[in-house]
């Protein structure tokens, strides 16, 4: 299986006009957009702090900001395969199936600023064949 894993877009979206959607904040990047959802712009501007959540409990992926559910996948759905392999991750085998593994706060030349990191075991892990 592979070390890379689902992820939570995080970055100044007004900065990257012409991405695509499954690339902005809050999205599960290059798969799953919050086009559908009810994020409609309701980030903070830059120096104000947003409040994320992310919950991965067995196969299901939930993702908020500022209280509003964003992004509610299961890893195990026919969408979320067709989201994988039409992906730049197509080629990752097993990506989005550990059951656990390593947290990374990224960046890719941008300032990002977090505080208040919390992280909860939450012992619901279903191992996925």
């Amino acid at each position: 299986t592979s070390w890379l894993g689902p992820e939570y877009q995080i970055q100044d979206d007004a900065a990257f006009p012409n991405q695509e959607a499954k690339h902005n904040t809050a999205s599960l990047y290059d798969l799953v957009d919050r086009s559908n959802s009810i994020f409609e712009r309701r980030y903070l501007p830059i120096n104000d702090w947003n409040v994320g959540r992310i919950i991965v409990q067995d196969n299901r992926i939930r993702h908020w900001m500022n209280g509003n559910l964003i992004i509610d996948e299961h890893t195990d759905s026919p969408h979320f395969s067709d989201a994988v392999h039409a992906s730049k991750f197509k080629d990752t085998e097993g990506f989005g199936k550990n059951c656990s593994g390593k947290i990374m706060l990224t960046d890719h030349g941008t300032e990002v600023w977090y505080r208040n990191v919390y992280i909860r075991n939450l012992n619901g892990c279903a191992q996925v064949p």
